[in-house]
């Protein structure tokens, strides 16, 4: 399973039972947080562009977060908003979320 970050078109092996976050960070990639994935922040919002039935539901957590955070994607269709913190992907996704960045010299680009 893979994740596409845009806009740096980072390609990044998504772990089985793990979240986006939990996937990027163990690959070498910061993703934006204040809360450290507790889905209190919403720092870590990222907006699916593929791959939106290859997450799993939203939980009450993450749900509760996403009502706070409504405004900042008009338009968007329900499950196109996730919170990386708690998004298990199931395949292959596709998202857009400035800000993350590779922690290690060697770019995987």
């Amino acid at each position: 399973m893979n994740l596409t970050v845009e806009p740096r078109g980072y390609q990044i092996e998504l772990q089985p039972e793990r979240t986006v976050m939990q996937s990027a960070l163990a690959a070498g990639y910061w993703w934006p947080t204040v809360c450290g994935g507790n889905a209190e922040c919403g720092a870590c919002v990222m907006r699916v562009t593929d791959g939106v039935r290859s997450l799993r539901a939203i939980n009450a957590m993450e749900a509760a977060m996403l009502d706070s955070l409504v405004g900042r994607y008009p338009g968007a269709q329900v499950g196109e908003v996730r919170l990386a913190c708690q998004a298990v992907p199931t395949g292959d996704v596709s998202v857009r979320k400035p800000g993350v960045r590779l922690l290690r010299a060697d770019d995987k680009r």
